[in-house]
């Protein structure tokens, strides 16, 4: 089992509490339109509107006026120049005035633009290149100072909000600017410019900028430069929810709006539709207004893909508690038929019914439009028919921005599950005969299981047995029901104990525990079929490479499948990663250990952003982040496996962090206080699909996904 950085429970059960009524919301908004140092051609008319527009919304949020700063050239009511220090104070003083509790806003609408990335910066950038905000008094390139005179750098920004984020404030940031520096766009409308000001109209030498994009693909630390998350995601603090109006290889327009009208005024692009969206659709978490932005834009044809991230996405807009996560799909009809943009490693199966509703933003509690069934289900694709369900007609006309989500996972059984060979006597294990008989009958209620006869082929076998290596060890055995891996390696006591469950409980808590650790063993099997299949690893364009660093004498070595090296307590992991294709990709790295624990080694969350750009290179974990180390927990075999997934243009990140699941305990009791908040997400997937009758297909598996696994063997603390 991998030990990672786990934010403070403790924490966390605090920020999750409900928010006094003292309360306080504060806001910044900084929009720079002009810009003495730089041409004419690079002036702004934009962001001094984006600003009042901003403060209209949080006026109606229920802001106080008095708590809204702005700092804008050309606005009356500005409380300042957006200068690069101005700014910094105001950052300054809101992490002096935040409390636990309270509710920050930023929004920055302005030129953004690279710079060669300092070499000592850690952790270093994947590209090479610094990402920077261009406030008012940004002057030029200074050959001395490795830097663009008063540039505020992507760094500088991220430890102010992790200043915020301390004080256990909850932080929504919304970025309108971009800092491509290698796009040109074409064409000559007035009415359209691009918030990008290219390094070379600031000073930079071309030499400089080339030579950082020669270097970039070499191995550099931290999260990837594509869209990295301003300072430390992972730190104990407020939640935080991160909005980018572009990719860093992409830039973002402005444009006069609203459209049609003769007085309209210039807005960014993103700043008005995010705005539009939360006016239209109050209440809706931030996920899912990201996801409506995403829809508005592909119905205006706008090339350019906003990104979204946090620890806080499932909150409302405006709020801090998060609500039900909505997991939701993009519907696509085409002339062969509809399909889903999901599958297999969404959780669900040939038979899974999915609601469907006219857009993202509908709220979680909505009546659905209709419902449609799974009729062939691949990686990430899966085609779908309509379905009379629920008092719905399966005739219903289907809206250009529909979304689907999960209704039910019941689908064909496909994860089998052998039965006891024989019931020994006491009562305790009729009880437990009892339950697993429940447990077949209840099948068609969402748990879907094969049930086999003992002996037969199964991904797991039910074992009815005290806890003594032989009937005479100690007559004072533990009844238990044990958990045993399909190859029967039945281990009773000591190191790399079996799973089992104690039998001395009632009838529904041993109902509830042996269902909750079938669908932990379901979901980690599941995993490993789909991974297994052939047509994945061959499509990567991702290039993986596996090493370990050694506890014993410090030697770092390369493992290459199918080499199935034993990894030790204290053995530290790392894993490069390289994008060799042409398009971003969504990345996320996951471990499986001997008990079916699922961990998530990249990205740090569920919600944090994991996109690689092309010729981006990234080392998990990168220099000054925590070590991959083995903890020696858990023995036997266990498996990395590196998910790549083909970004498209106008969809969100793919983050498959979700599937994070708690280690079966080698000897399971009651459930403890400690697992209450594991158990509330594991019940999450109750009604998943694990398994299938049917192979995804090798096509749309090897054009958008792919999956290399690294497997090794771990021990405790000698070698075998």
């Amino acid at each position: 089992m991998l030990r990672k950085n786990l934010t403070s429970v403790l924490m966390a059960v605090c920020l999750l509490l409900p928010v006094a009524s003292s309360a306080k919301q504060y806001a910044l908004l900084v929009g720079v339109s002009s810009y003495p140092a730089l041409q004419a051609g690079l002036q702004l008319r934009g962001p001094q509107n984006d600003v009042l527009l901003g403060k209209s919304i949080l006026r109606e949020a229920g802001f106080a006026a008095a708590d809204i700063r702005i700092l804008a050239n050309g606005v009356k009511e500005a409380n300042g120049e957006p200068t690069k220090q101005t700014i910094l104070n105001e950052l300054d003083a809101l992490a002096t005035r935040a409390q636990n509790g309270d509710y920050v806003y930023l929004q920055f609408g302005g030129h953004g633009s690279q710079q060669p990335a300092r070499k000592d910066k850690i952790p270093a950038e994947t590209d090479n290149l610094d990402e920077i905000f261009l406030p008012v008094d940004v002057g030029h390139w200074d050959g001395s100072a490795g830097s663009v005179t008063n540039a505020l750098r992507d760094d500088e920004l991220g430890k102010k909000l992790d200043a915020i984020r301390a004080k256990g404030a909850f932080v929504w940031a919304v970025f309108d600017a971009c800092h491509s520096g290698n796009i040109t766009r074409g064409g000559s409308d007035p009415d359209t410019r691009e918030r990008r000001a290219d390094p070379q109209a600031l000073g930079i030498p071309p030499e400089l900028m080339e030579q950082a994009e020669h270097g970039a693909g070499q191995t550099r630390g931290g999260p990837p430069a594509a869209e990295s998350a301003l300072g430390d995601t992972s730190m104990d603090g407020g939640k935080f929810v991160y909005f980018y109006a572009a990719q860093t290889t992409e830039t973002t327009p402005e444009t006069r709006f609203p459209e049609g009208e003769a007085d309209k005024k210039f807005f960014g692009v993103f700043t008005y539709t995010l705005a539009q969206v939360i006016r239209d659709n109050p209440g809706i978490s931030y996920r899912q207004a990201g996801e409506r932005v995403l829809q508005l834009y592909a119905a205006r044809n706008i090339r350019v893909t906003p990104l979204f991230e946090g620890s806080g996405l499932d909150a409302p807009v405006f709020g801090q508690k998060p609500g039900d996560v909505v997991r939701q799909w993009k519907v696509v009809q085409e002339a062969g038929g509809i399909s889903v943009k999901a599958g297999f490693l969404q959780q669900f199966g040939v038979g899974s019914v999915l609601a469907v509703y006219p857009d993202s933003a509908a709220k979680s509690d909505a009546e659905p439009i209709g419902y449609l069934r799974a009729d062939r289900v691949e990686v990430m694709q899966s085609r779908v028919s309509p379905l009379a369900y629920k008092g719905k007609s399966a005739t219903f006309e289907i809206p250009r921005d529909a979304v689907a989500r999960l209704a039910s996972g019941t689908v064909p059984p496909g994860f089998r599950v052998a039965l006891p060979p024989n019931i020994p006597k006491g009562g305790e294990y009729a009880l437990a005969a009892k339950v697993i008989g429940k447990l077949q009958k209840s099948a068609a209620e969402g748990l879907r299981l094969e049930w086999v006869a003992a002996g037969k082929p199964a991904d797991v076998r039910l074992m009815l047995m005290d806890d003594r290596k032989q009937p005479n060890d100690h007559p004072q055995g533990i009844a238990q029901l044990w958990l045993v891996p399909s190859d029967g390696a039945w281990v009773r006591e000591g190191e790399g104990k079996t799973p089992s469950i104690k039998l001395d409980k009632s009838e529904q808590e041993l109902y509830s525990i042996l269902e909750e650790e079938l669908q932990r063993v379901g979901k980690a099997v599941n995993l490993m079929r789909i991974a297994n299949e052939d047509g994945l690893a061959a499509s990567s364009k991702l290039v993986s490479r596996f090493f370990v660093t050694r506890a014993k004498d410090g030697k770092r070595e390369e493992v290459v499948p199918p080499a199935l090296p034993v990894l030790l307590a204290g053995d530290k992991l790392q894993l490069e990663l390289q994008n060799g294709g042409y398009k971003p990709l969504d990345v996320t790295v996951l471990s499986i250990d001997a008990n079916y624990g699922i961990a998530l080694l990249y990205p740090q969350n569920a919600n944090e952003l994991n996109r690689i750009q092309p010729r981006d290179t990234l080392a998990i974990p990168g220099a000054g982040q925590i070590p991959i180390e083995m903890d020696g927990k858990t023995s036997g075999p266990e498996s990395i496996y590196v998910v790549a997934v083909e970004a498209e243009k106008g969809e969100a990140a793919v983050n498959l962090g979700y599937l994070e699941q708690p280690s079966l305990p080698t000897t399971r009791g009651v459930r403890g206080p400690d697992e209450q908040h594991a158990a509330d997400v594991e019940d999450l997937f109750n009604s998943a699909a694990y398994g299938t009758t049917r192979g995804p297909s090798r096509a749309v598996a090897a054009a958008r996904t792919s999956i290399k696994v690294f497997h090794y063997k771990a021990a405790f603390s000698k070698q075998p």
